[in-house]
């Protein structure tokens, strides 16, 4: 499953550079050269099939309350509403594939770009470190509360999102028809088949929106600014997970990102746990400096051949069982 995740993004790359006319053949010789999708259904019938049996067994009242909580289920539920050929096993694999792929692939990447960011400006590291601790000791641990409150930790997420903007442009869309906006100085008219998107990338790093600075980094651009505002509904827009029409990370309106909260919690749990365990650094050879991203088709990626160097810390000694057994050895 893992695997699909790293490949469904590989092959999307080979496409895209495709030919148009050659896209779908492209698109057929890379599913059926892994096979990702026969090999998964062979995996999970059983699963699936051990599913069924537990609902007929346990009668609809009982399983209503005593059933799994979990993404196979959530995904077996939904489709039980459809159609019956939805419902069958290899369906059902397509769509936890797909799922997979979400949530691996741009929670993989989201971490190693905010990893890059950090170690090259290591001055940050400290300050991070010690509202982690004050979080984790003030709410007893990993909890959804001491989470939240990592106002610094949550900046640098979403500075890091704004600077290395995975997708170029973002919400594109296609007219179905004529169409003229009437809210400008003139009206402007856009013939049907016009292709119409927004320019996330250059948006944020745009001098007029971010100001002067907008082509650097700066972990705590957003924390500063939760701090400029008077309540808290008005320090809630620069949290990671807010969008709004110059900040596109999570795209914005009803089709933004509806699995952002997940996520940002997701990378501040992996972060945290990274800076509280190691200290990082890139190796000497590269000054530590940040390699460049790697631009594919519009789309943003972290140099995934780049190193970097970990060594465990003395503190973490201490910090292991402070908020309970982080590593397992105790189970």
């Amino acid at each position: 499953m893992r695997e699909y995740g790293t490949k469904a993004a590989e092959v999307n790359f080979q496409v895209d550079l495709a030919p148009w006319f050659l896209r779908r053949a492209v698109a057929w010789y890379y599913i059926n050269r892994h096979r990702f999708p026969d090999r998964a259904t062979k995996l999970l019938s059983p699963v699936f099939d051990e599913r069924r049996r537990m609902q007929q067994e346990c009668g609809e009242e009982r399983w209503r309350t005593e059933k799994p909580d979990d993404a196979i289920q959530w995904i077996m539920d939904g489709a039980a509403k459809l159609s019956k050929e939805q419902q069958t096993n290899k369906q059902l694999t397509w769509r936890l594939l797909w799922l997979n792929f979400a949530a691996i692939e741009t929670t993989s990447m989201s971490t190693t770009h905010a990893l890059y960011d950090i170690v090259s400006h290591p001055e940050y590291i400290a300050p991070l470190r010690e509202e982690i601790i004050a979080c984790l000791d003030a709410y007893g641990g990993y909890t959804k509360e001491a989470l939240t409150n990592m106002v610094k930790l949550d900046s640098c997420l979403r500075e890091t999102q704004r600077f290395n903007t995975v997708v170029s442009i973002v919400m594109s869309r296609v007219t179905k028809r004529d169409y003229t906006f009437k809210s400008g100085r003139e009206p402007l008219t856009l013939p049907k088949g016009t292709f119409v998107t927004v320019p996330a990338a250059a948006m944020h790093l745009s001098t007029r929106i971010y100001g002067p600075d907008a082509l650097e980094w700066k972990g705590f651009r957003f924390s500063e600014m939760r701090e400029q505002e008077d309540n808290k509904e008005g320090s809630a827009k620069y949290q990671a997970t807010a969008t709004s029409s110059t900040y596109l990370g999570f795209s914005h309106g009803r089709h933004a990102c509806t699995g952002r909260f997940f996520a940002v919690y997701q990378l501040k749990m992996l972060l945290s746990y990274l800076l509280l365990r190691y200290d990082m650094r890139w190796p000497m050879d590269v000054d530590g400096k940040r390699p460049e991203n790697v631009l594919v088709t519009g789309r943003r990626s972290a140099d995934l051949n780049a190193e970097l160097e970990f060594r465990e810390r003395e503190e973490w000694k201490d910090l292991k069982y402070r908020w309970g057994d982080l590593e397992g050895e105790k189970a």
